[in-house]
């Protein structure tokens, strides 16, 4: 079956064919609607960078590629030439065959392609300097690695920027080529940054520690005068010799494992009855406060006491049988022991000695030799802290530098292969 002849689509494909020899054929769209023939928004779009870059250079006295400069020659005149096509279009007597088989002439609407040709032909090169995309490129690579040597990588990027905007036809040599760079260089940037940055961060830290080494020499020349000063006013307050009496206090064996029933199975019910009933203890906090310290812990009431009593009693095997220092055989035999009088009373007496060594450094801190000394050794034990602390990272920091190091080199390596 012999399809129907169209014309504008003849007359659009001869055109197409004579306008692909100047401008490129991925590049080069045309319409046809009822209004005629036109270029299409992609190639108007591309014409337009061209001479946008064309102006650009003639202004800034670069030098601009072949292809840029083609499309801005044969880019202008097409555009001339499809606005005013009715100069460029004429009647064709074309013979065709229908359907029975008859041979008959057609006049049909179609380019003097000659005349177009010709339009193309007496364009002239725009009014800038330009090289073949090829040899621009050889002199980009050339002028990129000696910059890649000076490590002037932000330089690359921004020209590199510049540059592959001078490239208007997509997927050409120069715009594929300054795509891969960028991507290169970026990454080698990345790692550069990075590589100062940690450069810096091992100076800061370097430089801390040898000042806070240099406070702590001045500190340590005092130190033993503060120490003997704190000595002294510990003396004369009488703390050492409670100190002593809460030490012998601790020396006993039954106080130790009252302790440690205590702590221990207040720490576990907690716990159990969170994990078990999904809720919060009313006395969560005094619980807490005993269990961080049960000797200094002010809220202790009989109330609570009961309490705490009554908890260990019924959960202390459930709560404590895990642990080796547990010997107890039944819950009486082990609630006997919490609430035997003895025991109580050294607790009782414990609490009061804690109380008045708080008491006593109370008062001593209200001295301002006292404090100034006391602060003094405080600072010098922050400041050893710190110094410890930042002594251990360094190892860390200088690794990473040459870790990035190595990574830097790498990229490098890559660009330079990749501009050889």
């Amino acid at each position: 079956m012999v399809s129907k002849f169209d014309s504008k689509e003849y007359a659009k494909k001869r055109l197409f064919s004579l306008c692909s020899k100047y401008i490129p054929k991925d590049q080069l769209k045309i319409n046809t609607g009822r209004k005629g023939y036109r270029l299409g928004e992609s190639t108007i779009e591309l014409i337009n960078r061209s001479k946008a870059i064309v102006n650009r250079a003639e202004k800034s006295n670069e030098t601009i590629p072949e292809s840029t400069a083609n499309i801005f020659r044969y880019g202008t005149i097409c555009q001339e030439i499809f606005e005013n096509l009715g100069l460029y279009q004429v009647i064709s007597q074309l013979k065709s065959r229908s359907r029975r088989g008859y041979r008959k002439e057609l006049e049909v609407v179609d380019f003097d392609l000659r005349k177009i040709e010709l339009e193309f032909k007496k364009s002239a090169n725009p009014p800038v300097k330009c090289q073949k995309d090829m040899k621009f490129i050889r002199n980009v690579k050339k002028s990129y690695l000696k910059m890649l040597n000076d490590e002037k990588f932000s330089l690359i990027l921004k020209d590199i920027n510049k540059n592959q905007e001078l490239f208007v036809v997509e997927d050409s040599d120069g715009k594929n080529f300054f795509d891969s760079l960028f991507r290169l260089l970026n990454a080698l940037a990345k790692k550069s940054t990075e590589k100062k940055e940690h450069e810096i961060l091992l100076e800061q830290k370097q430089k801390e520690i040898a000042k806070l080494n240099s406070s702590l020499a001045e500190l340590k020349a005092e130190l033993p005068r503060k120490k003997r000063q704190i000595e002294l006013y510990r003396e004369k307050s009488g703390i050492l010799k409670i100190i002593s009496k809460k030490e012998l206090l601790f020396l006993d064996p039954d106080l130790s494992l009252f302790l440690k029933i205590l702590t221990t199975s207040l720490e576990r019910y907690m716990k159990m009855i969170e994990r078990r009933e999904s809720r919060n203890l009313e006395q969560k906090e005094d619980f807490l406060g005993l269990i961080l310290e049960p000797t200094r812990f002010q809220g202790l009431n009989e109330e609570l006491w009961r309490q705490i009593v009554f908890i260990i009693e019924t959960h202390g095997f459930e709560l404590l049988s895990g642990k080796n220092w547990f010997k107890f055989e039944d819950p009486s035999e082990l609630r006997q022991f919490v609430v035997q009088k003895d025991i109580l009373e050294k607790f009782a007496q414990l609490r009061k000695l804690e109380k008045e060594l708080d008491e006593i450094e109370a008062k001593m801190q209200k001295d301002p030799q006292y404090f100034q000394a006391q602060n003094s050794i405080q600072d010098f034990d922050e400041k050893g802290s710190i110094i410890a602390k930042l002594e251990k990272e360094i190892p860390e920091i200088q690794e990473k530098i040459f870790s990035l190091s190595q990574e830097v080199e790498e990229e490098k390596v890559k660009i330079l292969q990749f501009l050889s």
